[in-house]
């Protein structure tokens, strides 16, 4: 394994377990001070006034007196006891540090507790009917110790992920989790279910494909062509080629780009990790000379391993002469004076602060360039934008001049999108799979998308998309072009002769 030379001031412990610690501490701050009070007297007056009313059921028939020690009893009793209770929690659940932990610290640990000393109060006032009134208090109160250290949960891992998406001091190890999941459990039970069952059509009708050849403006000079591919994953133990059509294609453009999903290094096993092997980039090495094509290494398996081995992927791509973008130290590429072109990532399997994250993707602006934003985003095995997606990329658009995306391992639509100015900016939701070693065929499916860039204005002017598709006989795989796409019946390919010309103000 080649050495990497750390760019980093930090001794060897301090960079290892800095990130994590800073990341839990930065969590917990929020669960302190005047909030947490605050909280815990809202809970206790709420919990108060309903428990009286249950306390004053259970004991109704016996004498009025008896009955109002019993309510007032409870009441003082629920109104302390929540407030300690809803204190204890928030108190509780910072001392664990699995989150599971907490939850448990915070629900049963306290509930338990309170559980006790409840019981114990009445019986030293005389209630009447003990087991009636702890009971019923026990059964309305159950939901609030689940409920509320839940919401501390969710607050808490909220918190976490702004913390490592946030860090300062972002060149660390952030510890290693076995099976990492990107997404909540909502989205990831998604994804078990399209790896299951057919991606779905739904919000079909949301985004429209725009033609297969488009013209936003005449130039009289040659423009500055990128070819754009989607992700490049592991080929298992295939090797790669690509089909004569494809290769004169890619051979027209000036550059190539496409997203490299995964790491060259290794490591401890954790679920789900992507690892390259160099042949890949013998491949593309044929496809087109290495400082003419373009890797993104932002993307949820970069960090699949560790800060070292993420070192050590930039510096073996940047020795067989890639360009390579898409980090936290280098967001952006600058191709011929022309171009900014910006990596960034929604989605990371693993916890790390030394990945350029897609809320920060503006930062990288630079003006007077045409700037283009390469983005792994979206969700897995869907072939249409969800609503939320596709109000992401409106937003995105009206700041970059296009949005070329990658992630959900299935090609996705082109479309424009017009901002107030009448200025139209391309979107392609996601480019598919490049390569790839599985013999699943949902995983075969990607686009090859190109831009002219006018030399004067420095806009997209044209531009043009078609599917690919990858064959796997025996242990070659070869990307070819085609035409249809089985992921989309709909389009034909018949109308790939046509140039539709979209009118923009630049």
């Amino acid at each position: 394994m080649a050495k990497v030379n750390r760019e980093w001031p930090e001794a060897e412990n301090e960079r290892r377990y800095w990130g994590e610690a800073m990341a839990l501490q930065q969590a917990e701050r929020q669960l302190a001070g005047r909030q947490e009070i605050l909280r815990s007297v809202l809970l206790a007056t709420v919990g108060t006034v309903l428990i009286a009313g249950l306390a004053l059921a259970a004991n109704w028939g016996h004498p009025p007196a008896r009955i109002a020690i019993a309510v007032l009893g409870q009441m003082a009793l629920c109104f302390v006891m929540t407030l300690t209770s809803a204190t204890l929690m928030q108190v509780a659940f910072k001392l664990p540090r699995h989150p599971f932990l907490k939850f448990l610290a915070a629900s049963a640990g306290v509930g338990l507790s309170s559980l006790a000393l409840m019981t114990l109060v009445h019986w030293l006032i005389g209630t009447p009917e003990i087991f009636k009134t702890v009971a019923s208090a026990t059964a309305a109160s159950v939901f609030y110790y689940v409920l509320f250290p839940l919401a501390l949960l969710k607050e808490h891992l909220a918190e976490r992920d702004r913390a490592y998406r946030e860090a300062t001091h972002w060149r660390c190890q952030w510890g290693l989790r076995r099976f990492p999941v990107p997404y909540g459990p909502a989205d990831f039970g998604r994804v078990v279910w399209h790896n299951l069952f057919p991606p779905g059509k739904r919000y079909r009708e949301l985004t429209p494909f725009t033609a297969r050849q488009f013209r936003l403006k005449e130039v009289s000079q040659r423009p500055c062509r990128i070819a754009f591919l989607g992700d490049l994953m592991p080929m298992q133990s295939c090797s790669l080629a690509f089909d004569e059509a494809l290769r004169d294609r890619i051979a027209r453009a000036d550059y190539l780009v496409a997203n490299f999903e995964g790491s060259l290094g290794d490591g401890p096993w954790a679920c789900l990790q992507q690892k390259h092997d160099e042949k890949i980039l013998d491949a593309l090495e044929r496809l087109k000379p290495a400082e003419r094509i373009y890797l993104s290494v932002a993307n949820n398996h970069a960090a699949d391993f560790d800060y070292d081995q993420y070192l050590l992927t930039k510096a073996r791509l940047r020795e067989r002469g890639f360009q390579v973008f898409g980090s936290r130290d280098q967001p952006a590429a600058l191709i011929d004076g022309l171009v900014c072109l910006v990596g960034a990532t929604q989605w990371t399997n693993q916890r790390h602060g030394y990945l350029p994250f897609l809320e920060h993707a503006e930062h990288s602006l630079r003006e007077g360039y045409c700037n283009i934003l390469y983005p792994h985003w979206g969700y897995e095995m869907e072939r249409y934008p969800r609503p939320d997606w596709i109000s992401r990329a409106k937003a995105l658009s009206e700041t970059f001049d296009a949005v070329v995306g990658h992630h959900s391992h299935l090609p996705g639509p082109v479309t424009f999108y017009p901002d107030a100015s009448g200025r139209e900016t391309l979107v392609a939701y996601s480019l598919g799979d490049a390569t790839t070693g599985l013999k699943l065929a949902r995983y075969q499916h990607g686009m090859l998308l190109n831009l002219d860039i006018c030399r004067v204005t420095r806009q997209v002017v044209a531009g043009d998309w078609q599917f690919v598709r990858t064959h796997i006989t025996g242990r070659v795989a070869t990307l070819k072009l085609h035409d249809t796409c089985p992921l989309f019946p709909e389009l034909s390919g018949e109308e790939g002769g046509a140039v539709t010309e979209m009118p923009r103000r630049v």
